[in-house]
């Protein structure tokens, strides 16, 4: 579509021009769009994930302490 003839009218060129450009802007927001949402999604994964690890490390601290506590409990000792 660039390759025209020279006896094309100066100003068919620039609204051809123009209308290339306008297709490659709006070609590259819809790209860029959809590189954002998979950067979102990849985010939004990794930010579960490390919630799940977090309230995994919790839960076995918790389950730990509970061991101590009940350990402790029948020793007749006391944590403080």
């Amino acid at each position: 579509e660039m390759n025209e003839d020279p006896s094309t009218p100066k100003k068919e060129k620039q609204e051809r021009l123009s209308r290339h450009k306008e297709n490659l802007q709006h070609t590259q927001a819809e790209e860029e769009s959809q590189l954002l949402g998979r950067q979102r999604l990849q985010y939004d994964r990794n930010c579960r994930e490390l919630k799940r690890k977090l309230m995994m490390i919790r839960h076995s601290l918790e389950q730990e302490h509970l061991r101590e506590v009940k350990y402790c409990q029948k020793s007749k000792m006391f944590l403080y």
